[in-house]
């Protein structure tokens, strides 16, 4: 039998030199007669989920859960854990961590849903479904466990759902960048990732216009070990930031690569840039020819604020046979740095061209609204004929 023991009450001050002796009467915690929660669908569950990109805020289904009880009157985190079915959860999504026991059902929103089950269909290598006969089932179960003792963790029963997702994209953990021209709202900021879900966090960021207040990195709060920051020297390539630290001002270029190590708070400013550019568009590849990629924000459907350069391009009829529909994106009208058709990801009115590694416009002649989505865990460039 599993026995861990802790304190049944916490001593008062006042009574700190009598009463917390070495004497002091211990409550016993026994795993085997423990109850652990009971996980519920809130209402009528349905036999399949079919999310909807276009409807990606609504609630699909909320699930309720009933306390645990450790036979113990100490804090309690309960932690909603996610898999798809069989994997044992190996890769289980964290879907929401209680530490108030008032607090026993979560609302589960289409895209926070969908964008969990991409990352673990990356995980496992597995495509998105495309037919109701093909739906995932999902696992689902509520770990409690002592504060402090997550070894020693209770988990409810599996509640299974079967749900058809749509292609979108996987969450990864992220720092925020908040001061990028005077926004310091984490729910709007800019972002860092860690694609390897651990202490490194990475990304591009544009200043649209030079933060004269300064910078910090945070993970969504003002708490002093969750937010940093410092006295950082002018470019430097590496510093090391102090929780709680004051605002960065050492930075005056128009975008970098933002890395930062949690654990080690060390970070890292590379690839500075000042401009961004299209080139190649009716085959103008010269030195000045690149058209000036400007800077945007949007709300997606999940409510998101997406950050992207974007850029208006006319492609004109060829007249001796030179090709007008192809292009780059290049930094500082020079090719280190280049995004091109092989090193990202692309979707819309383009294609790549043959065996270079251009983008090609596959609508012939007219105007197009190429976007850069430059600030996502895994960047993407969109064209739209207009």
């Amino acid at each position: 039998m599993k026995m861990t023991k802790y304190m049944a009450a916490l001593c008062l001050p006042l009574l700190a030199l009598t009463a917390c002796e070495t004497d002091r009467e211990m409550a016993t915690f026994d795993s085997t007669t423990a109850t652990p929660a009971t996980l519920s669908i809130n209402g009528t569950a349905q036999d399949l989920y079919t999310l909807d990109a276009s409807n990606a805020s609504v609630n699909v289904f909320t699930i309720d859960w009933s306390k645990p009880n450790f036979g113990l009157q100490v804090p309690v985190t309960n932690v909603l854990q996610m898999d798809i079915d069989g994997k044992n959860f190996s890769n289980a999504q964290v879907l929401t961590t209680e530490t108030d026991v008032k607090i026993t059902s979560y609302a589960v929103i289409a895209s926070n849903l969908n964008a969990n089950i991409q990352t673990l269909l990356n995980a496992y290598g597995m495509e998105t479904p495309t037919t109701p006969e093909e739906a995932v089932t999902l696992n689902f179960r509520l770990a409690s466990f002592i504060t402090g003792s997550a070894s020693d963790s209770l988990f409810s029963e599996v509640l299974n759902v079967r749900v058809l997702p749509y292609e979108g994209e996987a969450i990864y953990p992220s720092l925020d960048v908040v001061g990028i021209d005077g926004n310091w709202d984490f729910a709007t900021s800019q972002k860092i990732y860690s694609l390897e879900s651990n202490d490194t966090y990475s990304g591009m960021v544009y200043f649209n216009s030079l933060p004269d207040g300064g910078w910090k990195l945070a993970a969504s709060s003002w708490d002093s070990d969750k937010n940093w920051g410092g006295d950082v020297e002018a470019e430097a390539s590496t510093a090391t930031l102090t929780a709680g630290g004051s605002n960065i001002t050492a930075y005056s270029h128009k975008s970098y690569n933002v890395t930062f190590n949690r654990s080690t708070l060390v970070l890292e400013m590379s690839q500075a840039r000042d401009y961004w550019g299209v080139i190649g568009i009716n085959n103008k590849w010269g030195t000045s020819d690149d058209i000036d990629l400007a800077f945007g924000q949007e709300t997606d459907a999940s409510g998101q604020t997406q950050y992207y350069l974007s850029a208006t391009v006319e492609v004109q009829a060829s007249t001796d046979g030179s090709t007008h529909d192809t292009f780059k994106i290049r930094p500082d009208h020079d090719w280190d740095g280049e995004i091109n058709a092989d090193n990202i990801s692309y979707e819309g009115d383009v294609a790549k061209d043959g065996s270079s590694n251009n983008f090609k416009l596959t609508e012939g002649t007219g105007q197009y609204e190429i976007k850069w989505y430059f600030n996502k865990a895994e960047q993407k460039v969109t064209v739209t004929k207009q």
